[in-house]
């Protein structure tokens, strides 16, 4: 078995669930959740880097790529619980953000989760149970169950050249100056001004 990190080339064609990408002349096909579609849907033929796992199968071998490291390590969390496989791991990241994600467990929240498709109840209780207290949490209290608004302005500052930590500040503080917004054009606008 062998790892690879990340993968940095050219993005020579996309759809919802995976991703081509170019590099040292060879063609990788990736794997990849909705979120991670979203993040890099305006890349297309140029160059990008992606968190990648490795997920050997019995008939074939996978490359799952994520953009954020944040869902890369829900992603292998997600892995570890029985009952849940490749593909139903990257249906739930791509059914809600990782945030999102999150929030849900540490709530208990089963409801949020079977809203996913192919996730009965008693997969997400047995979600619930597994990963409660062990995921990451730096991202929840700017996220909310109202929507995932923030998360995608969030995405934008990121695509826009600020870091992720420059641009869950500004999130932040938009959150805080204009709560009744809710037009993601506007909330990006607003960022960018404060």
């Amino acid at each position: 078995m062998f790892m690879i990190a990340y993968l940095t080339g050219k993005l020579v064609q996309l759809e919802p669930n995976k991703a081509i990408i170019e590099s040292n002349g060879l063609g990788y096909e990736v794997l990849i959740s909705l979120n991670t579609y979203k993040s890099i849907k305006n890349s297309l033929n140029q160059s990008i880097k992606l968190n990648t796992l490795f997920v050997p199968k019995e008939d074939r071998h996978y490359l799952v790529g994520f953009y954020e490291d944040k869902e890369k390590d829900i992603y292998i969390k997600l892995l570890k619980v029985p009952g849940v496989g490749l593909q139903t791991a990257l249906r739930i990241l791509s059914g809600i953000s990782p945030g999102e994600f999150v929030n849900a467990i540490e709530k208990n929240d089963v409801q949020t989760i079977t809203k996913i498709k192919g996730v009965g109840k008693k997969t997400a209780q047995k979600i619930i149970i597994e990963l409660k207290g062990i995921l990451p949490q730096d991202e929840t209290e700017l996220l909310t169950d109202e929507s995932n608004i923030y998360e995608d302005v969030k995405n934008a500052l990121i695509v826009l050249g600020f870091t992720k930590e420059e641009a869950q500040k500004k999130v932040a503080v938009i959150r805080k100056k204009f709560p009744g917004v809710d037009n993601e054009e506007e909330l990006i606008a607003l960022a960018l001004k404060n």
